[in-house]
């Protein structure tokens, strides 16, 4: 921010700044990142949003240096400290009397004189249209987690009441709950600092809020004639528009009736019966409803992660008047809550939120894929850990509650996967909850509620859309199959193929360990079974591309495998233990009976390929091509060979790799990322510190990538961060991978953002 210099009229801004003096006013667009001290996070996040070039009123922040001043001035911190000494938080008779003489001390005294000019020689100079234009003045608190007391807004205008009103505003910062909050969490009340921002309120025709939310597919706006405080009453219903993103095309618009609206005043607000010919129209025409979407999808694009967004429209343009977000994706995204006022109700269970949202429907506990082949669309679930038998039959699903009680369970993955609340508790409190309960879930907070809470409208529920087949892209979108994947059903939608296809999930079907297979001699057995389940693929994707990776078993799932426990070796750490080519080479037993499988499969289907997992060395992979040559399974036109691309090994020694002779890599960005952080993401202890996406793991991804396009080799990458980083699949578009290999529920998502990106760079916009 300010590469290209300050304009003459702030000459005495930065006059100051190179001597080090204080700055009491501050421009929006000379605040830095790094201002957050002086500007407060609220002044910080304006400046960004002014950079980057978003539409928001007019304004400017008195900064924290003006607020010592002021407290120095009077004599105040003194008084202050004098008021607090002996304060007891619990005592609430004596800490309401406390605040209230603070807040009097502070909004008696006198503003310096030279402070008192320079704001109001800003603030007349604010609007081009008004000398004295209508102002909103709000704190803006910088400190930890500090009350919310001091988020508190005043609306004014005029030189002598915007000086009370920044008066009222210092004085917020001692509101009985405010001073308690400090109290209990030993944060120091002259250690936090406060600035106070200053925006013209908007005089809105229309407003509202607009989301991306738990279907990321989607943007959904919400629309009222006036002031949006009038949605807040809960009494009027708003227009509520769903847009397609990236497209921007508008997939269903509801219109409400809206009878009456608050409209600003000279005095305040006024309430209005809306005119007779714009009580059922609709509120936005559709060109603005896209206008506003690009908007918010190019916030969405500048924060990384899902935004609710509030906006105010007036003469023919829009402006952001807030931007909810945060920078966890995970567990502390910005809860999408829309206009209306929620209260909270009786709390029957506190966990973790892992994925956000709030939603209320009928409890349903299910403990077999038969009872959640019946779950319905207004059912929250109770759902064990172990989701393989039937994971795809809970997509249905209004919201989840589970016993697992880890954000890298199962179900929080599956329920971040489809933008469904998602709540994880301790397994002994899951008992309380039986099926018939009607209950709230807060995927943000944690909290389960009895009930509705009072005026909770729920919202409603963004289920995932109906696919466009109308999207090519010149990137290939390739499907991850879990266990229990309905391969015809699969097959139908708009993919290029299958980038993974596990053997472990066939495999252990038969439920024999490999030994005892052949001790048995069960070997034709093996062989058809897995055949004919090969084949069922083949033939349900012909002529798309099947990619088996045999399967890579550690040696603790081995050993739940029939009589396993009997031939496998005690390992500390299974993980990087006896597995992979490793195996293959060492003990092929059953690695020669899937290669004797995928020989027959490919008698008569041709589209059946192989990938080797976790390879340490070249030598290593050269061995296991060894093997297969023997099993007469060789590479040929119709029968590519992959490498999984997961180590560290693999990234470094790549050209020797690919001297040993394949045909492409899958980059499993999920292994490969646990690895190069030492951070293992099924393990709560630690999954905090894993980074699918970090600077590390990214330059390994390009390495690998831009040897493979030297060599003309085939290049996929697969990961679940897909799902939740669009900016990590516009990084792969641009780094020209030759496709994405995506769960099923994230396929719709991934061929969006990838055609939108495509389109940027064919246009000239890319963003890297």
């Amino acid at each position: 921010m300010g590469t290209f210099g300050l304009p003459p009229v702030f000459a005495e801004v930065a006059r100051r700044r190179a001597m080090n003096k204080p700055q009491y006013i501050l421009e929006f667009k000379d605040i830095d990142k790094d201002d957050v001290a002086k500007a407060g996070p609220e002044g910080v996040a304006l400046a960004e949003m002014t950079e980057a070039g978003f539409p928001i009123p007019t304004g400017f922040v008195i900064s924290s240096s003006a607020y010592k001043l002021f407290l120095q001035e009077n004599d105040l911190d003194k008084k202050i400290t004098e008021k607090l000494g002996r304060l007891n938080p619990k005592k609430l008779k004596r800490l309401d009397l406390v605040s209230e003489k603070i807040m009097r001390m502070i909004q008696r005294g006198t503003i310096p004189k030279e402070l008192g000019k320079e704001v109001v020689a800003k603030y007349e100079h604010m609007s081009p249209f008004l000398r004295h234009a209508l102002i909103l003045v709000k704190p803006s608190v910088y400190g930890k987690k500090l009350s919310k007391s001091q988020t508190q807004t005043l609306i004014t205008k005029g030189d002598a009441n915007l000086l009370e009103a920044m008066k009222k505003a210092w004085a917020s910062f001692f509101l009985p709950d405010a001073i308690s909050y400090r109290l209990k969490n030993k944060l120091g009340h002259f250690k936090v600092n406060i600035a106070v921002v200053i925006q013209e309120r908007v005089d809105a025709e229309v407003s509202g809020s607009a989301l991306i939310g738990q279907d990321k597919r989607k943007i959904v706006i919400e629309a009222v004639w006036g002031l949006k405080e009038i949605a807040s009453r809960g009494d009027i219903t708003p227009d509520r528009y769903e847009i397609k993103r990236h497209t921007f095309e508008i997939l269903e618009a509801n219109v409400s009736h809206q009878e009456h609206q608050i409209v600003r005043g000279y005095h305040g607000n006024k309430e209005r019966v809306v005119p007779d010919h714009r009580k059922n129209k609709q509120k936005l025409a559709e060109d603005k409803i896209k206008e506003l979407a690009e908007i918010v999808e190019n916030i969405r694009s500048h924060h990384y992660f899902p935004q609710e967004i509030e906006w105010d429209y007036k003469g023919g343009k829009f402006y952001i008047t807030k931007v909810n977000h945060s920078k966890d994706p995970q567990v502390d995204r910005a809860q999408p809550t829309g206009l209306l006022v929620r209260k909270p109700g009786d709390v029957l269970l506190q966990g973790k939120g892992v994925s956000p949202g709030i939603v209320t429907g009928v409890v349903k506990v299910i403990h077999n894929s038969k009872q959640a082949k019946a779950v319905k669309k207004i059912d929250i679930v109770v759902v064990p850990q172990d989701l393989e038998d039937f994971r795809s039959a809970l997509k249905h699903a209004a919201g989840f509650i589970t016993g697992d009680g880890e954000i890298t369970s199962d179900v929080a993955i599956l329920a971040r996967d489809l933008g469904i609340p998602c709540v994880t508790v301790k397994d002994s409190s899951v008992h309380i909850l039986s099926d018939g309960m009607t209950v709230t879930v807060n995927g943000k907070t944690g909290t389960v509620i009895r009930g509705r809470p009072q005026d909770l409208e729920a919202p409603k529920l963004d289920r995932v859309m109906e696919t466009k087949t109308d999207i090519t892209t010149a990137t290939k979108i390739y499907v991850n199959l879990a266990k229990g994947s309905n391969a015809r059903k699969i097959s139908n939608l708009p993919i290029d193929g299958v980038g993974l296809l596990r053997g472990e999930n066939i495999v252990k079907k038969s439920g024999m360990h490999p030994k005892d297979i052949v001790s048995r001699s069960d070997q034709e057995k093996f062989i058809s079974m897995l055949g004919e389940n090969l084949s069922k693929f083949c033939r349900n994707f012909d002529p798309r591309p099947v990619v088996y990776r045999p399967s890579d078993f550690t040696t603790e799932e081995y050993k739940g495998l029939g009589d396993g426990r009997r031939f496998e070796p005690e390992e500390s750490n299974p993980m990087f233990g006896y597995r992979g080519a490793l195996r293959y080479i060492g003990d092929s037993t059953s690695f020669e009976l899937e290669l004797a499988a995928i020989r027959r499969v490919r008698e008569t289907s041709k589209n059946l390929w192989m990938m080797i997992p976790f390879v340490r060395s070249p030598e290593e992979l050269l061995q296991v091509k060894r093997i297969m040559a023997a099993a007469g399974v060789v590479r040929s036109p119709t029968f590519k060979l992959w490498l999984s691309v997961e180590l560290p090994v693999n990234v470094i020694l790549i050209e020797d790799f690919l001297k040993v002779g394949i045909d492409g890599v899958s980059i499993d960005l999920d292994h490969l990322a646990m690895l190069i952080q030492g951070a293992d993401r099924g393990n709560s202890e630690v999954a905090q510190s894993f980074n699918g996406h970090s600077p590390a793991v990214l330059a390994s991804v390009r390495r690998v990538v831009k040897a493979c396009q030297k060599h003309n080799i085939t290049t996929f990458v697969s990961s679940r961060e897909l799902a939740k980083h669009d900016e990590l699949v516009e990084f792969l578009v641009e780094l020209g991978v030759t496709g994405i290999s995506a769960e099923r529920l994230a396929i719709d998502r991934t061929r969006g953002v990838v055609y939108d990106m495509e389109r940027r760079i064919a246009t000239g916009k890319s963003l890297f």
